[in-house]
């Protein structure tokens, strides 16, 4: 790190989020802690995203604009980690805003427990009105080595605050969906002490026409993630340990999450069950006997039996009477 470089850099990947840009910049620029610089990655928008920036660079020193062609959210990032001069990185999305405290808190975390990740709890924020809280996992210290749990933490990137090294031998995958779930449990692995900050400091904006929420095959590039993570592993000579969480991450992402975003598209539904189904047996064909299928409550095993013996049309019936 270079002298007098900032201790934190902020990235900000930015595409075309005019509406949402003006409340994540000034939760940025109003942090209680100042040795920050301030990333904005303007990822070839074609809305005002771009003059919002340069109207916040005239006021506030300590933002930077970057300004490159269109490459997806992970591009973004990796280059933005590329230009970073901080020792800790901190990765916001552009439609989200965060606590002004958020950086003060987690530095203060990772600095007193000499730690190389602190973990923030989230708020999702609605764009009905509605707020729910999504915790950033229920622990207070610890590292992967010794409590294999912490691999499967919320895998957000965005309420964690990293040591810089650790993305020297991990970069977020371009061109898919679940970038986070590809890369965060592998950031979690490397590190050396991941701490806990309980408190609500980021608010994750949820918009209704979210990608997350739109009819789109892509949704079963959660079993790349899911693949990516199996390969590190095996890569480190240590998949056993951690086979029972994998298989765990397989039922709650793969087959639960992704069968609840199935059941609100408005075409297609069960076709898109049957090929869930296929790809999360051929990537754990046991999945049906892990214990979080059979302690999740009555509601969610008749739900995953139905899938498992592909009663797809019931199981369509089943979700829309639940709603």
């Amino acid at each position: 790190m270079m002298e007098n470089s900032p201790l934190v850099s902020i990235i900000v990947p930015i595409y075309n989020v005019e509406n949402y840009l003006i409340k994540c910049l000034d939760s940025l620029v109003n942090q209680t802690y100042s040795n920050i610089e301030i990333l904005a990655v303007n990822d070839g928008s074609l809305d005002r995203s771009a003059q919002i920036v340069e109207e916040y660079q005239k006021q506030f020193k300590q933002l930077k604009r970057f300004d490159k062609m269109n490459g997806g959210l992970s591009d973004a990032r990796n280059y933005g980690i590329e230009h970073a001069l901080g020792e800790y990185l901190l990765f916001i999305d552009s439609d989200d805003y965060v606590d002004v405290t958020m950086v003060e808190k987690l530095v203060q975390a990772a600095l007193i427990h000499n730690a190389d990740i602190a973990v923030c709890d989230m708020e999702y924020v609605y764009d009905t009105g509605e707020r729910k809280f999504s915790s950033g996992g229920v622990f207070q210290i610890g590292n992967v080595k010794e409590k294999v749990e912490l691999f499967s933490i919320n895998n957000s990137a965005c309420n964690k605050l990293f040591k810089r090294y650790i993305f020297e031998s991990n970069q977020f995958i371009k061109g898919i969906w679940y970038e986070d779930l590809a890369t965060i449990p592998k950031c979690c692995y490397e590190a050396n002490q991941i701490v806990k900050v309980d408190e609500v400091l980021y608010f994750y904006y949820q918009r209704s026409n979210s990608i997350i929420h739109t009819e789109n095959p892509k949704v079963f590039d959660i079993y790349l993630a899911l693949e990516e993570l199996k390969r590190f592993l095996i890569e480190k000579n240590d998949y056993h340990r951690f086979e029972r969480i994998m298989r765990k991450m397989l039922v709650v992402q793969g087959i639960e999450l992704t069968n609840l975003r199935i059941k609100s598209f408005d075409n297609h539904v069960i076709d898109y069950f049957k090929i869930n189904h296929e790809k999360a047996s051929t990537l754990f064909p046991s999945w049906y006997w892990d214990s979080h299928v059979w302690e999740s409550g009555v509601k969610k095993w008749i739900a995953f039996t139905l899938f498992k013996f592909k009663q797809f049309s019931i199981l369509e019936k089943l979700y829309k009477k639940t709603v």
